[in-house]
């Protein structure tokens, strides 16, 4: 619903903390030393991957806290491939309508309804220099959350700032031709609305982690995007209750005519390690996953794009929610080296 050094996930992942640091430098030596944009792609994505905790899925959330990143809200972004030099700015605003089952783990039945309305400015900066033959953008997302919730307890409504999101790490290459691959880093950090002893919060008192993939194809007409996103959190500074782990993957294609695009997009998200508090699981945590799909149009007035596009939950298990996000996003680039910028959100 909402938009993460402090305990460092876990003591169980701190304790291969520094095992894992020589593993990622021992893997991207030797390519890294060839200097192949490829090779680079692919070093640090193995890398990053056997750092990433695998285990068997369990998921759950602590009461009340609300997930930081909004499932869906890098569709239509081409996030293997970086603007152009120069500063570009996207504003998202999305509404999302379900029954949320997370009272009745493993049943379809609705025992909860929640509405929320999100808008998130993202704030980009694609560097004028490149690192191990990628190039680098920074960005910046800062969400503000309108949340209705309704059970048979009552109706909460808050509303308030998310944790702010830093992405400092944003290297793509050009692997070949029209297909490109990115590699992002980024952290949640717990500066988001938190008023002790409420009942829902917009922002979380905990960091999160964010590690990313991408792939995209850019040629002629065409935009497609695979986007895989894995999230890490740290415990709660108050509770030690720490959620686990969650996995997203995002879909579009589109094909453009003049100035119009449309395509299909999907979206899957899932956790895949346990949640747990004082170092022991939670056994009672249920273990919601999600998957959606729907529809995307998009029109370059040339110096602005918009986007428009519409999800609906198709598969939603152990305690997910079932409902109709619907999605507009407007890019402004800001610097004259960014003027086709409107490609990176309406290709």
């Amino acid at each position: 619903m909402a938009y993460w050094e402090e305990d460092m996930v876990a003591s169980t992942y701190r304790a291969g903390a520094a095992e894992r640091m020589r593993r990622f430098r021992r893997s991207i030596d030797v390519p890294m030393r060839s200097r192949s944009p490829r090779g680079a792609f692919f070093a640090i994505l193995f890398a990053l991957a056997i750092q990433l905790p695998w285990a068997t899925c369990a998921q759950a959330r602590e009461r009340g806290q609300g997930a930081l990143y909004n499932p869906g809200v890098s569709i239509g972004l081409p996030t293997g491939m970086n603007p152009p030099e120069g500063f570009l700015a996207t504003s998202s605003l999305n509404f999302y309508s379900a029954d949320n089952t997370l009272a009745v783990p493993n049943s379809r039945a609705p025992s909860t309804s929640i509405n929320v309305t999100s808008e998130a400015p993202r704030f980009f900066w694609t560097m004028p220099w490149k690192v191990f033959g990628a190039t680098e953008m920074m960005w910046m997302a800062q969400p503000y959350v309108w949340l209705s919730v309704k059970s048979p307890s009552g109706t909460t409504k808050v509303s308030g700032f998310g944790n702010t999101l830093l992405e400092p790490i944003n290297l793509s290459w050009n692997l070949h031709h029209h297909l490109h691959g990115s590699i992002e880093l980024g952290v949640y950090v717990p500066d988001g609305d938190f008023p002790k002893g409420a009942a829902a919060h917009i922002g979380n008192d905990f960091y999160t982690f964010q590690q990313e993939a991408s792939l995209t194809y850019l040629a002629n007409s065409y935009s497609a995007t695979a986007h895989f996103l894995y999230n890490t959190n740290t415990a709660s500074a108050g509770t030690h209750y720490r959620s686990g782990d969650q996995a997203f993957l995002e879909l579009y294609a589109t094909k453009t005519f003049n100035r119009f695009s449309i395509g299909p997009v999907a979206y899957m998200s899932k956790q895949v390690t346990a949640d747990n508090q004082f170092d022991k699981i939670v056994a009672s945590a249920s273990k919601p996953q999600q998957i959606a799909v729907g529809g995307i149009a998009a029109y370059n007035f040339g110096r602005v794009s918009l986007q428009v596009y519409v999800t609906q939950d198709v598969e939603a298990r152990y305690g997910g929610s079932t409902g109709t996000r619907v999605w507009t996003r407007l890019a402004i680039p800001f610097s004259s080296h960014n003027r086709s910028a409107t490609r990176y959100t309406a290709p």
